[in-house]
């Protein structure tokens, strides 16, 4: 049997998002409540457990609010800031 499979692009839909920095790192929860950090290691509550992240890093909040961490080489290879 041969399997078909089809194509699809993802929506350009709208996120808001926040570059981790050293200088922002222990203020994050300003962001949203659901972030933090030990010892300058950020980390996130997420659909899926908690996130862990890196300075330089990006978190993302989602169109139904939902958060994660985003490796800096992927965000700016999936996204373009308007």
């Amino acid at each position: 049997m041969e399997i078909k499979y089809k194509k699809a692009i993802k929506r350009a839909i709208g996120v808001e998002f926040l570059e981790i920095t050293q200088e922002n790192v222990i203020h994050l929860h300003n962001f949203d409540d659901r972030l933090g950090h030990i010892n300058s290691i950020p980390f996130c509550d997420t659909i899926e457990g908690t996130m862990k992240g890196k300075i330089g890093d990006y978190v993302i909040k989602g169109i139904r609010g939902e958060l994660y961490i985003c490796d800096r080489e992927i965000f700016k290879e999936t996204y373009n800031e308007v």
